[in-house]
């Protein structure tokens, strides 16, 4: 009898076992997206900013989505050695199945990484010709022949007849002014002088000294900080008394009150709702590239989304190249072409009261 009423106690348990288990919520797939950015260091506040939109961009997955996506993200500092451990890290150990990454040093070397482990990298960066290269590699930004053509129609709008270029010598930098080069030439608009200057420079005086000499009635600045600052501080010192125009990268100067009403272009950095959920999260400023990134969560979570069964690498790759008509958060809809480009028309921008304003058209 004894033995019995065991068997029977036994039965019973391993019975509530099944029912509890049935009871207990099917754990889904999890899909990892890795992001690797300047958290520190001269670039903190473009790198925190993204950050605040990537984590804003995943509390907006609906909690009835098929799957977990988790975000790992990683600082660099923009030091190429650290980004070189944080993509390692994502393929080798966290084993990520999308990366994103900012600005085209970082992307140029996530990208053969990211190739060879099959692993889908979106970027945001300048330049074209480095992301045809490889298959598993997106660019979310304009193309740097939209980029001339826009700065060039400024230039024309604005009567210039000679401009001088100081910019940094950087592969993409340099791919964007040849289409500069080639529609100046066109429109009779003379180049007085392109002055190239390496990463980590710090002194300006002899190509300032050179630009006055020859008396351009603007001056087109194409630099990152800390670069940025110190050339319009010895400039300022050296009485160029120029104004300033640029592509993008422009609103990174801790100069804005000292450049009022400087005019120039560049890529979209959000639309009014975007702007405003951006504001409504955090007092950083929107900076390049933010809405950019926030776009590449919601892209990642609306591929995968479309399958039952988690899918392959292979086919979110296949469907990035076949994206169109999404809703971005740059403002309107974009397509991803075949060489895996995400392009956008730019917008022109002046500083206003010591902050970026639009100029409408």
């Amino acid at each position: 009898m004894k033995k019995f009423a065991l068997v029977l106690c036994m039965i019973l348990a391993l019975g509530a076992c099944k029912d509890q288990k049935a009871k207990q919520p099917q754990l889904k797939p999890i899909v990892k997206i890795g992001a690797t950015l300047p958290l520190t260091g001269n670039m903190a506040n473009i790198g925190n900013a993204i950050k605040e939109a990537l984590l804003m961009a995943k509390e907006e997955i609906p909690s009835d989505s098929k799957y977990n996506y988790e975000l790992i993200i990683e600082d660099d500092s923009y030091d190429y050695k650290r980004t070189a451990l944080n993509i390692n890290n994502f393929a080798d150990i966290k084993k990520a199945d999308v990366v994103l990454s900012l600005f085209d040093g970082a992307a140029g070397i996530i990208a053969p990484v990211a190739e060879r482990n099959k692993i889908n990298h979106i970027g945001c960066a300048w330049g074209e010709k480095f992301f045809e290269e490889y298959k598993y590699s997106f660019n979310h930004f304009s193309k740097p022949e939209t980029q001339a053509k826009a700065f060039v129609e400024l230039l024309q709008e604005k009567d210039i007849k000679k401009f001088a270029i100081v910019a940094i010598n950087y592969a993409s930098m340099t791919e964007m002014l040849e289409y500069i080069e080639k529609d100046t030439k066109e429109k009779n608009i003379g180049i007085t002088s392109v002055n190239l200057v390496n990463f980590g420079e710090r002194d300006f005086r002899i190509i300032i000294e050179k630009i006055k000499s020859q008396n351009p009635d603007i001056v087109m600045l194409v630099m990152l900080n800390p670069e940025l600052d110190i050339f319009i501080k010895q400039a300022m010192e050296a009485n160029l008394n120029k104004p300033y125009t640029a592509i993008d990268l422009l609103p990174a100067t801790n100069y804005k009150k000292l450049l009022e009403g400087t005019e120039f272009v560049m890529s979209p950095d959000g639309s009014a709702d975007f702007k405003n959920k951006f504001a409504q999260k955090t007092d950083l400023p929107l900076t390049s590239c933010v809405a950019n990134l926030y776009d590449a969560v919601r892209i990642t979570v609306d591929l995968y989304e479309k399958y039952n069964a988690k899918p392959s690498s292979e086919q979110i790759n296949n469907d990035l190249y076949h994206l169109r008509n999404f809703d971005s958060a740059i403002g309107g809809q974009v397509n991803v072409d075949e060489n895996g480009i995400i392009d956008a028309d730019l917008i022109k921008v002046k500083f206003e009261g010591g902050k970026l304003k639009t100029i409408e058209e």
